[in-house]
């Protein structure tokens, strides 16, 4: 009978242990707030996992305002949001999808194919070039609820990075507005009316070749270079002369550095970007004459495409939410955002402000109209495995830490592919913007771009182990990694970076490492430049424009027609750009102080910096330098220290850029301190 008692003591026991470890758990869990989000929910829901909310604004709406961990997740589908989002001092918060489940975050509507017709009569019919007619497609955006189209705005050197207009998309490109000509581009053959060299409004300038006599000049746009070989820009005209083909520039708008005929060699600059000047003119309806252009009449909504494909197999899209950044992130930590796809939006996706302890992960963008990330005032702010194709502008601006005292921010990019960036803004709009102090940009693919790749300002930055690939070639006096005109920023190191296929367009100054303007106080080790230049580039594949201080340690230079180009600053030069120039004066005085403790005992190159009686031309090091196949060691060797050059013979037997190891000389491979590039470590990672 005891035994009995016993068991049935026991056994009531355990019952009630078991409840009270179910108990335990149960209060681990309401610990962390978590909701869901899908497709087929309801924001009149609780946002459980069975009666989850719809919207992801609704989620965030929710959220408590407590340090309280807090999860959304999102399940499996395609929302469409309409408005910014705005995270405003939340700490502790995931959001991401369901386990693995696909999630697309999308700022555009598909364009059901059932809508469009085939152009065959009436007013605009007639416009349409003879090739064009019978492959035109129309559609009306007002009758499917798509009413505000946005204007065209100015995009330019120095222009304003804002949200796009509606922009159209066809199996995920970007299609070209109608533009004249297609191929080759106009040449400025005078300019006889201008205002001042500051302020090009109301210019009237003439091109040469045929001219074009459109009915409807309203809206007309001219796109190219106009003068230096840096500076891409748009502007709005009026045709004040179809016969004479003159071409006024509407009031308000100019182009940054002026308009010059393609003829102008009136300075060196000039002189050299007179290989790239040249323009067409753009956002005219009779002139939709190839298959993957387009017209949007912004007064009707009628709109019109002559498909790149055949229309059975084209998937149209256009952008819609027009708000200048998606998600706002202002004095929140940790935060991770993770699993998320990203595409079809106006302006940028994420901005992120005064934040810490912030993680974007595992996700995608695709045609994003201005920038997909954006971080300002911010510290440990981690963008980690990301692919990034086609923005409009930088697809990355990093910055953060505190440039007067140089308290670092240690914000960091690592493992992500970015390619198509600067489509809209192509003047310095690159993959990856770097400033402030102590930001990092690692094993990266950075590729297939008419822009740099990465530009950089402030203060010890990394920039290591990544794989630049064709950037840059679209401009002149340029290079795919750049910096200049400020030698407060300094302490960069750029480690076994992978830089290909640069500058190898006939005649244009491009280089793969540019320092311009004075930059100094780099160390450029371990990296390996592949089919970078050609014998009418000007520049080395490295080239220093009067920066000294800089040492460049181990790299080596393969199938590359030069590998270093150096064009060194006179003391009166110095004393020109910076001493009798206010602003730069005041970026290396105000800005920061170059003269201080905090500077000069890091840096000890700027000491005696503001010392006009004892400037001195800088030099730069050059050593254990490895050469395959490069015709031209270095050009202009004036305040240059090279030594250690090791020359690869001719008949190595290289299939690949990988195998260039093989050949490295015994010295260098026994040095303690050489690292290699880490070629499968480029890119994203799985996850």
């Amino acid at each position: 009978m005891n035994i009995i008692k016993c068991k049935v003591y026991f056994l009531l026991l355990s019952l009630w242990l078991g409840n009270l470890s179910i108990g335990l758990c149960s209060i681990g869990q309401s610990s962390k707030d978590v909701f869901f989000v899908s497709i087929n929910g309801s924001d009149n829901y609780t946002g459980s996992k069975e009666m989850p909310f719809h919207t992801l604004a609704k989620a965030i709406a929710s959220l408590p305002d407590s340090e309280v961990p807090k999860i959304i997740y999102l399940r499996e589908g395609t929302y469409f949001i309409q408005d910014s989002l705005v995270i405003n001092q939340i700490t502790n918060l995931e959001i991401k999808n369901y386990q693995n489940e696909t999630v697309k975050l999308v700022g555009g509507r598909n364009l059901p194919l059932t809508c469009f017709k085939k152009l065959s009569r009436g007013g605009d019919y007639r416009k349409l070039p003879i090739v064009a007619k019978g492959k035109v497609y129309t559609l009306n955006l007002v009758s499917m609820g798509i009413t505000e189209f946005g204007e065209l705005k100015k995009t330019g050197f120095g222009s304003i990075r804002a949200a796009a207009s509606l922009e159209l998309f066809e199996n995920n490109q970007a299609l070209p507005l109608a533009q004249w000509p297609n191929k080759e581009l106009l040449l400025v053959d005078s300019v006889y009316q201008t205002e001042t060299k500051s302020d090009q409004s109301n210019a009237v300038f003439t091109y040469a070749g045929s001219q074009r006599n459109w009915n409807n000049s309203n809206d007309i746009w001219v796109s190219g270079f106009f003068s230096v070989g840096w500076a891409f820009d748009n502007l709005p005209v009026s045709l004040s002369d179809k016969e004479a083909g003159k071409v006024k520039v509407l009031p308000q708008d100019f182009s940054s550095y002026g308009i010059y005929t393609k003829k102008d060699k009136s300075t060196g600059i000039l002189q050299s970007a007179a290989k790239v000047r040249g323009f067409y003119f753009y956002n005219i309806l009779e002139e939709l004459d190839q298959p993957g252009e387009w017209y949007l009449d912004r007064k009707t909504g009628d709109l019109y495409v002559w498909p790149s494909t055949h229309i059975e197999e084209a998937v149209f899209q256009v952008t819609v939410n027009k708000a200048e950044n998606l998600i706002n992130l202002n004095k929140c930590s940790n935060v991770l955002i993770s699993g998320l796809d990203f595409s079809l939006f106006r302006g940028s996706v994420f901005n992120i402000t005064n934040s810490q302890d912030i993680t974007i992960a595992y996700s995608e963008f695709q045609n994003i109209g201005v920038s997909a990330i954006k971080v300002n005032q911010s510290k440990r702010v981690d963008i980690n495995n990301v692919l990034i194709q086609d923005t409009g502008s930088t697809a990355i601006i990093l910055s953060g830490g505190n440039r007067k005292t140089l308290e670092p921010a240690h914000n960091r990019i690592n493992h992500a592919e970015i390619s198509g960036f600067g489509r809209r803004y192509k003047s310095y709009a690159p993959a990856v913007s770097l400033s402030g102090v102590g930001n990092s940009i690692s094993n990266c693919y950075l590729h297939t771009s008419t822009s740099h790749a990465i530009l950089f300002n402030g203060n010890d930055h990394l920039i290591e182990n990544n794989h630049i690939r064709n950037a840059a070639n679209g401009f002149n006096d340029t290079g795919a990694i750049y910096t200049g005109r400020d030698p407060s920023s300094t302490g960069t190191l750029i480690r076994n970076n992978l830089f290909e296929d640069i500058g190898t367009d006939t005649g244009k100054a491009v280089a793969a490492l540019y320092f311009d303007d004075g930059a100094s106080g780099f160390q450029v080790y371990g990296n390996i430049f592949y089919n970078c230049g050609h014998s009418t580039n000007p520049f080395g594949a490295v080239h220093i424009h009067g920066g000294g201080d800089n040492v460049f340690t181990n790299n080596i230079f393969a199938d590359t027609y030069r590998a270093f180009s150096n064009t060194p600053w006179t003391v009166e030069k110095w004393k020109n750009v910076y001493f009798d120039n206010k602003v730069n004066w005041d970026r290396l005085y105000k800005a920061v102080d170059i003269g201080s403790d905090v500077y000069t005992n890091k840096y000890p190159w700027l000491k005696g910096f503001d010392d006009l009686d004892n400037i001195q031309e800088r030099s730069n090091t050059i050593i254990g330098t490895l050469t395959f196949k490069v015709s031209q060691f270095n050009r202009g060797d004036r305040n240059l220290d090279i030594s250690q050059t090791y020359n690869l013979p001719a008949n190595s037997q290289m299939e690949r850029v990988e195998d260039i190891y093989q050949f490295l000389p015994l010295e260098l491979l026994k040095n303690k301190d050489f690292n290699k590039v880490k070629f499968d470590y480029f890119g994203r990672q799985n996850q």
